[in-house]
């Protein structure tokens, strides 16, 4: 994936950039960027130069300016009030996006200048076409607005900005080490409630438990704090703690109590002659249990875990809760509903088309959540749902037809009698059998792969004494390669119909050389440590 700086500084930003031209564009040619974009404060005096050398380094230059926009008008020039003005990154993505941005920063050193060249909303509304707009750094009117607790302000310009752009209006998010750039906005109640409990909000909400009254004085969200409220703050407060116990509870249960005691419920085998003696039957790996190494493990993870949970509760401050309960609120109704999808197919409860059943409810649970869930959002989702799962269907009924045919004729039994008559070895048969499935991920989706040419070589891997299991595994990585992520294979020419115009095809092959040669390097791991691989189905589904 490449990378382009959309908003920079050169030396034409007088007391703020430092950067040459020249430097900044060789930069970005020799770190394969297609393209960087110049965002002066209120200028446009480097747009020729960034044009010329950047065209010579054969990079996509944008013209853009970080302007300034005034609180007020821009012919109102009074005070303070006028001599801060607001920061708006512009961004030209045509002829006539640079022929505004220059009408704009003209205006604005004719009409607005003071202190700063300025221009002010009137004049952006009329001058928006062909412009792209980012909410700039900390001096952004949203990012302002958010700095002085003003949500409902920044959001209010959020929207007005959106209006003016369209579709072309996009939120900067950035990350200097600047305290400022990671403040989160701690609500009033819950800074009260720590002046009022202890300071660590663990501590405080299990007070107030105890001791409601207090609490119950304090407004939450506009509405009064009832007991209720600071129960389920307090079990928001408990989801670190819940989620370390829980996993490691699951762990332990599976591995050491559910597999001996799947062993101990096991058949009765064998006779016994009246007055004879039979020799006890060799324990098998389940009744054993773990080995020392399990344990072991065990105990350094959950202490690693313990600790960094009990330095979490320890350090849990009115910001930190906060940060908490909007991850709480976002990001983990989507996690549980992954891995309880994920869990009930691994563990054998549904099949896979049960699964994806499963997910769909829990995909219309989380929309319901998030107030998002229409007729219209209904409709498209059950429509594409629909179109996916036919085409899906007529890939594998044509796949297996295919196959069947293939094998009737004596196609699959031909290729086997010509792999047997090579005399490979294990390994040499591993490198071709992957190889073709690779060089077929190329022109061939990959559902035609696995009805078509994966029963051909299912039948070899016994006669090699390969794992079906890894073998299957790899396979599946191995088309990760050869066409399931960009940019390979077809995928390559998606890409191409959606990329810019000046971004080659070759440019999109030769950026999917370090990922293919991570996939390669993986493969080879692990078929050298299969153990590696095949832990997790050995645990599952037994050796």
């Amino acid at each position: 994936m490449s990378f382009v700086h959309l908003h920079t500084h050169s030396e034409y930003s007088l007391l703020d950039g430092a950067s040459r031209i020249s430097e900044m564009v060789r930069l970005a040619a020799e770190t394969g960027m297609p393209a960087i974009a110049l965002t002066d404060h209120g200028v446009l005096y480097g747009a020729i130069d960034l044009y010329l050398q950047a065209k010579a380094a054969g990079i996509n230059p944008i013209i853009g300016q970080e302007a300034y926009v005034a609180s007020r008008s821009r012919h109102q020039k009074e005070g303070r009030a006028d001599r801060d003005p607001y920061h708006l990154i512009l961004l030209v993505k045509d002829l006539t996006g640079y022929r505004n941005l220059i009408r704009l920063s003209s205006q604005a050193h004719l009409e607005g200048y003071y202190y700063r060249p300025r221009i002010d909303k009137a004049l952006l509304a009329e001058h928006t076409e062909g412009l792209i707009a980012l909410s700039s750094c900390l001096g952004g009117e949203v990012a302002s607005r958010l700095l002085e607790g003003d949500e409902a302000g920044a959001e209010q310009a959020a929207r007005e900005y959106q209006r003016m752009f369209g579709d072309d209006y996009f939120l900067e998010i950035q990350d200097h080490g600047m305290e400022e750039q990671t403040r989160v906005k701690v609500p009033a109640w819950i800074t009260k409630f720590g002046e009022l409990y202890s300071p660590n909000m663990c501590v405080a909400l299990l007070k107030a438990l105890i001791s409601p009254a207090q609490a119950k004085t304090l407004e939450a969200d506009g509405k009064p704090m009832t007991y209720g409220a600071v129960v389920k703050n307090f079990v928001i407060a408990l989801v670190p703690f819940l989620m370390t116990a829980i996993s490691l509870a699951v762990v332990w249960w599976y591995v050491v109590i559910h597999q001996q005691a799947g062993a101990a419920t096991g058949p009765i085998e064998g006779l016994q002659q009246l007055g004879s003696a039979v020799p006890p039957p060799a324990e098998t790996p389940a009744e054993k249990g773990p080995d020392f190494q399990f344990y072991l493990w065990f105990g350094i993870s959950a202490a690693v875990l313990t600790l960094w949970t009990a330095r979490s509760y320890w350090r849990m401050t009115g910001e930190r809760f906060e940060v908490l309960k909007l991850l709480t609120s976002s990001v983990m109704p989507l996690g549980i509903l992954t891995v309880i999808v994920l869990a009930v197919i691994l563990f054998g409860i549904t099949t896979a088309t049960e699964s994806a059943a499963v997910g769909a409810a829990g995909a219309f649970i989380l929309a319901f959540h998030a107030r998002t869930l229409d007729w219209k959002r209904t409709k498209e989702a059950v429509f594409l749902t629909a179109k996916t799962t036919a085409m899906v269907c007529w890939l594998f009924v044509g796949s297996a037809l295919f196959s069947a045919v293939f094998a009737i004729l004596g196609g699959q039994a031909l290729l086997e009698h010509w792999v047997l008559s090579l005399n490979m070895t294990p390994v040499q048969f591993m490198i071709l059998s992957q190889a073709i499935i690779f060089v077929l991920g190329w022109p061939l989706e990959w559902t035609e792969i696995i009805v078509i040419f994966v029963p051909i070589f299912l039948p070899l891997l016994k006669h090699f004494n390969i794992d079906p299991v890894l073998w299957g595994v790899l396979v599946f990585v191995n088309l990760q390669a050869a066409f399931l992520s960009p940019p390979v294979a077809m995928s390559a020419f998606y890409l191409k119909g959606v990329a810019p115009s000046h971004v080659t095809l070759n440019q999109i092959f030769q950026g999917m050389m370090p990922y293919m040669l991570v996939i390669i390097v993986c493969m080879i791991i692990m078929y050298i440590w299969p153990g590696m691989t095949l832990w997790l189905p050995n645990y599952l589904y037994g050796g």
